[in-house]
């Protein structure tokens, strides 16, 4: 049986305590946290009207408050490596797309524009 508890916080924020069979619960959790990373993720033109890949990746470094070296150093590229996609200087992987949208927290479709 699924037993959900909601509770009201601060800042418009709701706290839910969920109670469901073992067996599921480790599913249930990814849900919860892929429907929470899809609701925290900008659309290209909430983020400043951007247009290109590279102003995506910075925008969402900068809504992390991460530097250029902290993003590199956390996806294991240059710092001046990640310049050149921030610039559009190197084409942008699917596999480097996913490395900086787990960083950043964002959906890493959102850089392939």
């Amino acid at each position: 049986m699924l037993e959900v508890m909601k509770r009201q916080t601060t800042a418009g924020l709701v706290s839910l305590e969920v109670e469901v069979p073992e067996g599921i619960a480790l599913a249930i959790e990814q849900a919860i946290q892929n429907a929470v990373d899809e609701a925290r993720s900008y659309t290209p033109e909430e983020v400043h009207g951007i247009t290109t890949y590279g102003d995506l990746i910075r925008g969402a470094r900068f809504r992390e408050g991460m530097t250029q070296a902290a993003l590199a150093k956390t996806i294991g590229v240059s710092r001046s490596y990640l310049s050149d996609l921030e610039h559009c200087r190197r084409p942008l992987s699917v596999k480097m797309a996913k490395a900086i949208g787990k960083a950043t927290r964002v959906s890493w479709t959102l850089f392939v524009v």
